[in-house]
């Protein structure tokens, strides 16, 4: 099974650079500038955080890498929805809609983009009026699947996506099919925070063909990375991310887009944001001098977000989407200086003495299931699988950390079953019991498959 898993990943990272030089190749022999490729909507960015950031996607870590780069799909530990409207300028309105699920054997998702305008008015070639209207519309319907690939220390975030892609011009339909790959890394870090890098090639396919003219897809290289910049300012709990995006389109010149979200916590499951971005590069019917900005606001598990654009004397833009996590709790990935809390958990304060009605002590709520997965002499055993089930129902997945600990959230009293795996090794599973403010330890030793 492991050597199986290093020539897929060999095979991928070949197939990317394939990608890369047949995008580079295509870019020059077909780039002409702005309006030499077709199905344009396909550049219009989903996801109102995103684009508010100024449209930046190279590291996305939710369902909406779908459209921006499908390796992000990795970070997603439940089911994920997302829906998006845009009011569009012209009366053009664009509508998306993406799933995904991840499993034991990687991450799946769908998604759906669909743009389309009120009713226009026929003329012939002369420029006369015709009786009857039209509506054109675009569509492209997306499949995806993500995975993580382990090589030793050095773990990869790979992802692939499959798309047709349709145009509807009064009687005249044209069809295309493309593919993009994408791969984040995000094993380097600074002051304990990951700085993520992110590459993606998108829209590499076949020409549509309207007639007898055929033009080719807007292909591009996504080069991107993400940081949380607080660490660096202040001890504060609260959130900077910066982003930055490098796009080489086929059909235009090198556009830099970046963007900053300030992020706060109000309690327990109340988050709101403030975000702004620009690009650079925007020429024509792009948006005036490459501003965005917006705000997002979040609720357990759901996510609700608005995004603005002004594009000059077209008018402006408008997004708002919401994203939606269910089937079970988020994992999380926690790094090695949160989980070695877990040896040394924090001690009860005593109740005070000299009171005359004195109260219940303050107690930290320690109702997880945590431990270490080792392999042969002991050795720690890196981003191994940790689902956590109750009646055949997933409650929550989470990653072993470079020293092979992990933790999950606080869980209710109960009993559950403890499943792990790993490429490459058997899996195991044991039933452990929670109980109020009580932390349980659930060690394992995995050992290699057999090679057939």
């Amino acid at each position: 099974m492991e050597i199986f898993m290093k020539k897929t990943f060999r095979l991928i990272v070949v197939a990317q650079f394939i990608g890369l030089f047949c995008l580079i190749n295509q870019a020059t022999t077909y780039a002409g500038g702005p309006g030499t490729t077709t199905a344009s909507f396909l550049k219009i960015g989903i996801g109102a955080k995103n684009i508010a950031m100024g449209e930046t996607g190279a590291t996305t870590d939710d369902v909406n890498s779908i459209y921006w780069n499908p390796s992000g799909l990795n970070y997603v530990s439940s089911k994920e929805i997302s829906l998006m409207h845009a009011i569009w300028f012209e009366d053009i309105s664009y509508e998306y809609l993406a799933y995904c699920q991840p499993t034991e054997i990687g991450t799946f998702g769908v998604g759906l983009n669909y743009l389309y305008m009120t009713a226009i008015e026929k003329y012939d070639e002369n420029d006369n009026l015709l009786t009857g209207t039209y509506k054109p519309s675009d569509m492209a319907a997306t499949l995806s699947y993500a995975r993580k690939l382990d090589l030793g220390h050095r773990t990869f975030n790979l992802g692939l996506n499959l798309k047709y892609i349709s145009s509807n011009l009064d009687d005249e339909v044209g069809t295309a099919f493309a593919f993009d790959v994408g791969g984040i890394y995000d094993k380097l870090k600074i002051k304990k925070e990951k700085l993520k890098i992110g590459l993606a090639v998108q829209n590499i396919g076949t020409k549509m063909k309207f007639i007898d003219e055929a033009d080719p897809l807007p292909l591009n290289i996504k080069l991107g990375c993400s940081y949380n910049l607080m660490p660096l300012i202040s001890q504060s709990p609260n959130l900077l991310i910066s982003v930055l995006d490098i796009n080489k389109p086929i059909d235009n010149d090198v556009r830099i887009n970046f963007g900053t979200e300030y992020s706060r916590k109000f309690g327990k499951d109340i988050s709101l944001a403030a975000r702004v971005g620009y690009k650079t590069n925007t020429k024509g019917y792009e948006a005036i001098d490459g501003l965005s900005a917006g705000f997002g606001f979040s609720f357990k598990d759901y996510a609700l977000d608005y995004a603005f654009t002004p594009y000059g004397d077209l008018g402006d833009t408008h997004r708002v989407s919401v994203i939606a996590k269910f089937g079970g709790s988020v994992a999380v990935r926690l790094p090695s200086h949160d989980v070695e809390k877990v040896d040394k958990p924090a001690e009860i304060p005593p109740a005070p003495v000299k009171t005359v009605k004195p109260s219940l002590p303050t107690k930290k709520m320690e109702n997880y299931i945590a431990g270490k997965i080792t392999r042969g002499k002991n050795k720690p055993v890196f981003e191994a699988v940790v689902k956590i089930t109750q009646k055949n129902n997933e409650l929550a997945r989470v990653y072993t950390d470079d020293n092979g600990k992990y933790q999950t959230a606080l869980l209710p009293a109960g009993k559950y079953t403890v499943k792990v795996w790993k490429d490459g090794y058997i899996a195991e599973e044991a039933e452990v019991e929670v109980k109020e403010d009580q932390p349980v330890k659930a060690d394992f030793q995995l050992k290699r498959e057999l090679k057939k």
